[in-house]
Parts: structure tokens; C-alpha cells; sequence
């Protein structure tokens, strides 16, 4: 996989990307908690990306895996798109 992409927030994306079109069924992305933009971008690119995608944030001693994809589908396509560009201008 070559890239010319160097930010690591979007750069994880394209390698989720890799793992699904790899067959990977699920993707977990890392992040520390308070880390929004990850989930914003997950959010943005999750119809874009053909498997379950999950993002681990929190503590060593409390870690947390958030649903990407079941947010997604509850949120609805239109919103996360909304939320990924009212994020990017902001």
C-alpha cells in the first residue's frame, strides 16, 4: 500500500480500508479518548469502508471499543457527512 498521505488521523483510514479490501471483516482504529476527530472521520468514511469498524479509546485501566458502524447506521448517512464537514471548517 503507498501513500502520500501524511496526517495519522486520516492515514488510519486508508489502511482500514486496506484491512477490509485485505478480508478483514472489522477494523479497530486507536485513539485516545478525548480524540474526536477520529470518530468524526470514522463516521465521514465508515460507508466507504466494507467492514465493521470499531474504535478503541479510553484508559489502560478502562478501555472502551465504540461501534463505528451501528453509530453510522443509527445516526443515518446524511448526518455523518454533515458532522464530517461542519468539523473540518471548524
Amino acid at each position: 500500500m503507498r501513500s502520500s498521505q501524511e496526517e495519522a488521523d486520516t492515514r488510519l483510514l486508508l489502511h482500514a480500508l486496506h484491512a477490509a479490501e485485505s478480508g478483514y471483516k472489522s477494523a479497530v482504529v486507536t485513539a485516545t479518548a478525548e480524540d474526536t476527530d477520529v470518530l468524526v472521520l470514522c463516521l465521514g468514511m465508515c460507508d466507504k469502508i466494507p467492514c465493521c469498524m470499531y474504535q478503541k479509546c479510553g484508559t489502560k485501566a478502562r478501555t472502551r471499543f465504540l461501534d463505528i458502524t451501528k453509530l453510522s447506521n443509527a445516526l443515518s448517512r446524511s448526518v455523518c457527512k454533515a458532522l464530517a464537514g461542519i468539523y473540518a471548517c471548524a
